[in-house]
């Protein structure tokens, strides 16, 4: 596989663990699609921003036990896509 398809998937991998991980504080008035929507669109605004810690905060529960905060760090940081 290519790096840049491999970064590319990396990513597309790492966007879809993110989404289900625990709930943001949101209004409690929002449709389970909004609420997903505005939890997509804050982990992504920290990637972009380049606060990896907070963006890590968006991982399974699971993901974060077997994905350090150094690696994740690392694997965004070493993706060949500019966010």
């Amino acid at each position: 596989m290519r790096p840049s398809y491999l970064a590319i998937a990396l990513a597309t991998t790492v966007g879809l663990v993110a989404c289900a991980g625990s709930p943001t504080k949101s209004a409690s008035n929002l449709s389970p699609e909004e609420a997903i929507t505005q939890r997509i669109n804050e982990r992504w605004q920290y990637v972009i921003d380049k606060d990896y810690k907070s963006a890590y905060a968006y991982m399974t529960e699971g993901t974060r036990a077997i994905l350090s905060l150094a690696e994740y760090e690392s694997r965004l940081r070493l993706a060949q896509i500019q966010w």
